[in-house]
């Protein structure tokens, strides 16, 4: 898709007539059918069940990791740590 400050007011305007052009045909298309015709959302891969055993495999990895830094979460905040990213004193990166 190209980048909307390029585009020309001719662009625009035919960007508006496909567009009326596409709502005329679903109106039609809905008339046709007699009901409403829209994108359906796609069914999900796992059931209710199956995420919630994948929730609770990820909170108690995530308990575990707490548990061996000493429960602050992030080991980059544990003593010891080297610190990564960031700018140093001179402002540059390290």
């Amino acid at each position: 898709m190209s980048n909307l400050s390029k585009l020309t007011p001719a662009d625009f305007k035919r960007a508006a007539v496909i567009k009326e052009k596409i709502e005329a045909l679903q109106a039609e298309l809905e008339a046709l059918l007699g009901a409403a015709v829209h994108p359906t959302r796609r069914p999900s891969k796992f059931s209710a069940a199956g995420l919630e055993r994948i929730r609770a495999a990820q909170r108690a990895r995530w308990a575990r990791v707490r548990a061996l830094t000493g429960g602050g979460g992030s080991a980059a905040k544990t003593e010891g740590a080297r610190k990564t990213g960031g700018r140093n004193s001179n402002g540059r990166t390290e």
